[in-house]
């Protein structure tokens, strides 16, 4: 399965665009699994720090096909959590080359900050991606799928 990016514009960005990153805050990509005739994902990016630590939380429900694309500084062991959260969700790691290294299913809203444990990448990530829980087994998901930019 293939997945391609696409600027919501209609203007369609490179791989140097993404991989590399000078994405900002609120970029939005399309992404298409499984070639020409596969599902399509809208992504909302988030790359500044302070977004990035915000992502899902206080919203009150993500739209069936799309998700939240995250663009973190560094290719690290990176963790989610759930605080001020309103509905669980699915974590797709993402390395440097955009190859799906790991897939945390069913991220619970935590019930207080004091009680909210933080899942882990458990393979080093450079992106991920959250979609609502169900959706990446939904979408089709799964370790060593090379996204591709188009």
């Amino acid at each position: 399965m293939a997945l391609s990016y696409v600027q919501k514009s209609g203007c369609q960005r490179t791989a140097k665009h993404l991989v590399g990153m000078p994405a900002q805050d609120g970029d939005i990509y399309r992404l298409q699994i499984g070639g020409g005739g596969g599902q399509i994902i809208k992504v909302e990016t988030v790359a500044s720090p302070s977004a990035v630590k915000q992502g899902l939380s206080f919203r009150k429900s993500l739209d069936r096909g799309t998700g939240m694309f995250f663009v973190f500084s560094t290719l690290d062991y990176h963790t989610m959590w759930m605080p001020d959260m309103n509905f669980p969700l699915d974590v797709i790691w993402l390395d440097e080359n955009l190859d799906v290294v790991h897939i945390s299913y069913g991220l619970q809203p935590c019930p207080t900050r004091k009680m909210c444990p933080v899942t882990p990448s458990v393979k080093m990530a450079k992106y991920a991606i959250e979609v609502n829980e169900g959706d990446a087994r939904a979408y089709g998901f799964e370790i060593g799928l090379k996204l591709k930019l188009i």
